[in-house]
């Protein structure tokens, strides 16, 4: 967004949150708008921009009503008109009751789309060995979510089978966590070489041996 100022000084202001927050969680956003920032217009990219929630909108152009800021949409300049007429002030609640009906529906294509994914993924793995990308760090079906610590590393066969040894050993209680998180430093190239491509602390080498040996268990079951 862009804030315009008392003396007609522009500075760019950026916040990245979501317009489902509160706005007193939305700090430099409720600066502006209660007037305490000395900005006295400010242009958002859209109307979205401003909240994807009806009843955050309005509280919005409320504070802005009352401090005396302009808030100017590029898509709909005079959205947020201070002293909007009967017809301007429906439209603004209309549009912004849109928003959210449009982030809600989003949120539901979304769910239902990762439970359909959900479904079939767990079809399929009964009959088949599922792709190790889609198994979670204990073994069921993973359906979104970013790729975990050891599905980066990418380790090779070698390596994979050394994890393997010290889950095994770690499991059996043969070596504690740190002694764990250092050899698996070492396993991943991390603490021999001049620029470390990681550091493993416990919990990530905890978490990897979990990973390693559900996946071991889940081939070891579909063999059978």
């Amino acid at each position: 967004m862009a804030a315009v100022g008392g003396k007609g000084k522009i500075r760019t202001i950026s916040e990245t949150k979501s317009g489902m927050l509160p706005l007193i969680e939305r700090k430099e956003f409720s600066k502006i708008l209660d007037g305490s920032s000395g900005v006295l217009k400010v242009f958002v990219e859209s109307a979205r921009a401003v909240a994807r929630s009806a009843v955050i909108a309005e509280e919005a152009w409320k504070k802005s009503k009352a401090s005396g800021v302009n808030v100017i949409p590029a898509d709909i300049p005079a959205l947020f008109k201070r002293d909007p007429n009967g017809g301007e002030s429906l439209m603004r609640k209309i549009m912004c009751a849109v928003y959210e009906f449009e982030r809600d529906m989003g949120v539901m294509r979304m769910q239902y789309g990762l439970a359909h994914k959900k479904q079939t993924l767990e079809v399929k793995s009964r009959v088949q060995t599922p792709d190790s990308k889609h198994l979670t760090q204990q073994g069921t079906v993973k359906v979104n979510g970013c790729k975990s610590v050891l599905e980066k590393l990418a380790l090779n066969a070698s390596k994979s089978r050394r994890l393997e040894s010290l889950a095994r050993k770690s499991l059996a209680g043969k070596i504690s966590l740190r002694e764990l998180a250092k050899q698996l430093t070492v396993l991943v190239g991390g603490a021999r070489s001049k620029k470390p491509r990681v550091t493993i602390g416990k919990d990530t080498a905890k978490r990897m041996c979990q990973e390693i040996l559900a996946k071991k268990a889940v081939k070891c079951k579909a063999k059978l």
